[in-house]
């Protein structure tokens, strides 16, 4: 079960890490983090959908609506 209170933590923990180093090199390989944008876009939301749901809400339960119009009623994961 994951909670729309959990993906909020992950989501702050990921701004903390872009804010910390946007990316690195390590053994020859680089890492480049999630867009700042994107992530505080996504933690609006998420708090939009807390204010109306509840933390708690159940996501993995939630039907999906794709922005085309396409239903999905199961998202498996």
């Amino acid at each position: 079960m994951a909670t729309l209170i959990q993906e909020l933590t992950e989501v702050k923990a990921a701004i903390k890490a872009v804010l910390t180093s946007q990316s690195y090199e390590m053994e020859g390989r680089k890492l480049t983090r999630a867009d700042l944008e994107m992530l505080q876009a996504r933690e609006d939301r998420l708090e939009d959908k807390i204010r109306k749901y509840g933390p708690n809400y159940d996501i993995t339960q939630e039907q999906v609506q794709a922005r085309r119009g396409i239903r999905v009623k199961k998202a498996v994961w």
